[in-house]
């Protein structure tokens, strides 16, 4: 696994020469809650939150000029629904010259995907095993979540809904920011 990021990071300086794009996916769920808080002196903070919860998959892409496109499912990942997502949704985002970075996750490795990608003349480059820190997207997700957590909605389609004009602020900033904060020389 060290040699895979060893040999990652020798190849991340062509990498970032080109156009970026990071796809992955996150979940999010009605039981989305800050873990701290404040209350007066001497009193303690209390809050609800439900341990079991709706639960939605966000599958998301965004570049370093941008979001490129997102789907949410109403279940977990499967190949179909990836497949789906990449020949309907981000294919027709992608462009010649386009690197789609993202994790070994089996899914992610379906050739029909792949080939859908590549059919656009993106390229594929997956990360090392286990190195999340390479994928700007997940910095998208945290940041998006940072925001789900602080309103502490407990009806999925008013989650969704601010999930999706979270989505919507998403700047090529933003984006330049995190591909930046993953090691990538950008902008």
């Amino acid at each position: 696994m060290l040699a895979e990021r060893e040999a990652f990071l020798m190849k991340q300086p062509e990498l970032s020469e080109r156009q970026l794009v990071f796809l992955d996916e996150s979940a999010i769920s009605t039981t989305l809650h800050h873990a701290y808080g404040r209350a007066p002196a001497g009193e303690r903070v209390t809050l609800y939150a439900p341990t079991y919860g709706a639960r939605r998959t966000l599958v998301g892409a965004v570049a370093v000029d941008g979001r490129r496109a997102l789907a949410v499912l109403d279940e977990g990942l499967r190949i179909t629904s990836f497949q789906a997502y990449v020949r309907d949704l981000l294919a027709p985002m992608l462009r010649p010259g386009d690197v789609v970075v993202m994790d070994n996750l089996r899914i992610h490795k379906n050739p029909d995907a792949v080939a859908a990608i590549e059919a656009t003349g993106a390229s594929v480059v997956f990360q090392p095993r286990y190195s999340p820190e390479f994928n700007a997207i997940e910095h998208c997700w945290s940041w998006i979540k940072h925001h789900l957590r602080g309103l502490g909605c407990r009806a999925i389609d008013q989650l969704v809904s601010h999930a999706k004009q979270q989505w919507q602020k998403i700047t090529p900033k933003l984006c330049q920011s995190w591909a930046r904060g993953c090691g990538y020389a950008v902008g």
